[in-house]
């Protein structure tokens, strides 16, 4: 059986917010967890099969590795051009992803935030997105 590597594609402090600027970049990696595993792994279940990637797919299959809620159990809230997520309380700060990740079409990406908070989207709407908590 042949098998295909998928290429992992992370930008870190995608926004070069300056409270991220000051840690190693290594940590700001580690501090998403399994995270990117979890959206990887969806996207490669999803090419196996030869199924046509979409964000609702990815969602799907990223709840389906977590098993814990996750897309299940969508937060209100947006995702800028930037990749800012603004909660809909006013009270509550912006938050800067920690890093953009995306596949190898970068058509699809992921962004992790503080608190397990994650958003993926689609690159070619970018007002087509989903957002969650991965804890």
């Amino acid at each position: 059986m042949e098998t295909e590597t998928l290429e992992m594609i992370a930008l870190v402090n995608p926004i070069e917010h300056i409270e991220y600027g000051r840690l190693n970049k290594n940590d700001l990696i580690m501090a998403c967890g399994y995270i990117p595993q979890f959206f990887y792994g969806a996207i490669d279940k999803i090419k196996n099969r030869k199924n046509p990637l979409t964000l609702e797919a990815i969602a799907e299959e990223m709840d389906s590795l977590y098993m814990y809620g996750g897309f299940k159990f969508p937060f209100q809230g947006t995702i800028d051009e930037d990749g800012i997520f603004a909660s809909p309380y006013e009270e509550d700060p912006d938050i800067h992803p920690y890093v953009r990740f995306s596949e190898p079409s970068e058509q699809f990406e992921l962004f992790v935030y503080k608190y397990g908070i994650v958003g993926i989207r689609n690159s070619k709407n970018t007002k087509n997105f989903k957002i969650a908590r991965f804890d």
